[in-house]
């Protein structure tokens, strides 16, 4: 897909740690990275890891890509390729993170891909920040759509519950901010992510 490149990120304010480098990305893939997770986090990961020293590194295993928003629009040839192989990234056991602001398309994007399961707090007559039971998460694919509705604790322990299982999922965030802020990176270090922003979203 043509529009499918990789996106400039933005700075983070705190100069990046001397060690940083030693993940072995370039100065644009760091600056991304940071963008998504905070140097306190990282150092925690980090410390963590040079004890033992094993594979995989640490957040090598994470990749973005950013295209058009869609909105609605999602009945392309490229958009249907799309839905497809990120389908078959989560059932090989990889996390897809979706970013983008609100009425970009998110929500119709994870409605294309069934037959996934969207798991969702925000939406009325639910309640924000409630627990997902081990036996409310679907036996397939699944989404927790606008994650920042749900208990921070609870997504990690789904998280790792999923890892245990090598199964993936999906969870949508509005901005790389967001994602940051809420804290999961910690616990998707060591696993496959697939970020995908989607930009622009007046399209034509």
């Amino acid at each position: 897909m043509a529009d499918r490149i990789l996106n400039e990120a933005s700075h983070m304010l705190e100069p990046p740690p001397p060690w940083l480098a030693e993940y072995g990305g370039t100065p644009e893939a760091i600056d991304r990275f940071q963008s998504y997770v905070s140097n306190l986090t990282v150092a925690h990961v980090y410390d963590a890891w040079k004890e033992s020293r094993t594979e995989p590194v640490p957040f090598s295993y994470w990749r973005w890509h950013s295209v058009a928003a869609p909105g609605h629009k999602q009945d392309s040839r490229d958009w249907l390729e799309l839905h497809r192989s990120l389908r078959d990234f989560m059932e090989r056991g990889g996390i897809l993170v979706l970013i983008g602001p609100t009425r970009s398309g998110k929500t119709c994007f994870l409605e294309r891909m069934a037959p996934l399961r969207i798991i969702d707090n925000s939406r009325s007559g639910s309640r924000r920040d409630a627990p997902i039971p081990p036996g409310d998460v679907p036996p397939g694919l699944f989404a927790i759509d606008e994650t920042h509705a749900h208990d921070r604790r609870d997504v990690a322990r789904v998280a790792a519950d999923m890892r245990a299982e090598n199964r993936g999922f999906a969870i949508v965030f509005q901005r790389p901010e967001s994602f940051r802020d809420y804290e999961i990176g910690a616990h998707l270090a060591l696993q496959g992510v697939q970020f995908l922003e989607l930009v622009d979203h007046t399209l034509r």
